[in-house]
Parts: structure tokens; C-alpha cells; sequence
């Protein structure tokens, strides 16, 4: 599952069950020590990318099928209510990304989702592409110089930096 803290919760998405991938949404909200559900997912997957600005969720790619076999290029978003409110609404579909891919670091840099390396249907991938909320857009950023999968990532004084991850060998992708 992938986690992100959003409008004072922490909130948990996705994941991987026995025989395929699940589309919950669960919130925990911080202040009072509780736990919520949200809308599910539209499209249930594991290994997705999630992200936040300001006060929207993005699950970008993932795996709709158990282990790696295949990648995704969905993007949907969700507007997380401030703490205390009722959850309502949907996720809302937007422009799939390029490349369908899962286990992707992602990071947020002057507002765009910067999606980085992950896996493309059981190769690695070096690419390195941006989203962006207000033109609901993508373009493609600079390549990793290897490709890379698991790996986490920041923004760092305005520099995106990769932490991590996994580099394949030859067909070996762990």
C-alpha cells in the first residue's frame, strides 16, 4: 500500500491481497486518534505512487494484478476534507500518465508530481516524468542514469533527490 499525510490524517491506499490488488481507503485522523474509511479507489491497485498538494491525494500508476505483472498508467485524485468533516465524493479520473508503471518514487517540486523509475511490466525503467495539477498535463524530465525501482524520493531545497530502490541485473529485476 502506499501512505501520505494530508489535512491532518494519515491515509493508506491500495495494497495487495491473495489473489489481486485492493482499492480501500482508510484515514487515520491524527488529532483525535481514530480511524475512517474513504471513497475506494476507482481502479484497485498496489504498488501505486501517492502523492498530495495542498489538499489533493494522487494515486498515479500501480498494479491492478498480484506480484509485478502488470503496470498501470491510471492517475486518479481525491479532495481530503478538512479533519473532522464527512468524506464525500469520488476519485476522479485524470489524464493517464506515459508510462504505465508501478513501484515509482514520487515527489512534489513547485507544485508537480514528479514521477520517477519503477517498473514497466517487469523491467526496471530510468524515466522520469511530471504532472501537473492545473493543466492536467505530463512531460517528460530527465532520465535516471540507471534504471530503478522501490525507490523513495524528496525535494530537498528545491533539487529532487532519489533515495534507494533497487537496481536490476540483466533480466534479474531485484
Amino acid at each position: 500500500l502506499s501512505a501520505a499525510v494530508i489535512a491532518g490524517r494519515l491515509v493508506a491506499v491500495g495494497g495487495e491481497a491473495p489473489l489481486g490488488a485492493l482499492g480501500t481507503v482508510e484515514a487515520f485522523e491524527i488529532a483525535l486518534g481514530r480511524w475512517s474509511t474513504l471513497p475506494p479507489l476507482a481502479t484497485p491497485r498496489h504498488g501505486l505512487a501517492l502523492a498530495e498538494v495542498g489538499t489533493d491525494l494522487y494515486a498515479i500508476g500501480g498494479s491492478p494484478n498480484q506480484f509485478h505483472q502488470t503496470s498501470s498508467a491510471v492517475v486518479e485524485a481525491f479532495t481530503v476534507p478538512r479533519p473532522s468533516s464527512a468524506f464525500t465524493g469520488s476519485w476522479q479520473p485524470l489524464r493517464a500518465a506515459p508510462t504505465a508503471r508501478q513501484q515509482t518514487a514520487v515527489t512534489v517540486s513547485d507544485g508537480k508530481l514528479w514521477v520517477i523509475g519503477g517498473l514497466e511490466a517487469n523491467h526496471a525503467t530510468p524515466r522520469v516524468e511530471a504532472y501537473d495539477p492545473i493543466s492536467n498535463g505530463w512531460r517528460a524530465g530527465t532520465d535516471l542514469p540507471v534504471p530503478l525501482h522501490h525507490a523513495s524520493a524528496v525535494t530537498y531545497r528545491g533539487d529532487l533527490v532519489v533515495i534507494g530502490g533497487w537496481q536490476p541485473s540483466g533480466s534479474d529485476i531485484s
